[in-house]
């Protein structure tokens, strides 16, 4: 049992990990509907993502991605993710492997956005329009 455990929390941490990358693309791309798209995966788990944001979480994000890259863009191919139970799993963008041994050399990459920046981002933005709606719904009361 312990081992099966092990086995599907590293597929977890893979697809996780796969999808944060894929968000990553996706915003580099410039199409709101593709991000949107993987915004939702699964495997990401992220919460709070409407359809009706699809284009401020694109320009809210990408602004964000520049903000990193202006920064620095140290060109690193290795991120790391901190899962909720607080283990730590590495991620190659290129091979999209990882694991959860420290890789030699580790340097994490500046330009990608992590999951926490990424959920932060859209939590921002779904919490501005649903306040924008309830404002609207009911301002005829005022």
């Amino acid at each position: 049992d312990g081992i099966h455990r092990s086995n599907q929390d590293g597929r977890n941490a893979r697809k996780m990990s796969q999808g944060v990358a894929a968000i990553n693309q996706a915003i580099k791309e410039g199409v709101a509907s593709q991000t949107l798209r993987v915004l939702r995966s699964p495997g990401v788990a992220l919460c709070s993502v409407i359809p009706e944001c699809a284009s401020v979480y694109q320009s809210e994000l990408a602004m964000l991605m520049r903000v990193k890259v202006e920064t620095g863009d140290n060109r690193s191919v290795w991120v790391k993710h901190k899962l909720k139970d607080g283990s730590v799993y590495y991620f190659n963008l290129e091979t999209l492997e990882g694991g959860w041994e420290r890789p030699r050399g580790f340097v994490q990459s500046s330009a990608q956005l992590n999951r926490d920046e990424i959920q932060a981002t859209v939590s921002g933005v779904t919490a501005v329009y649903n306040r924008d709606r309830l404002w609207k719904t009911n301002e005829s009361l005022i």
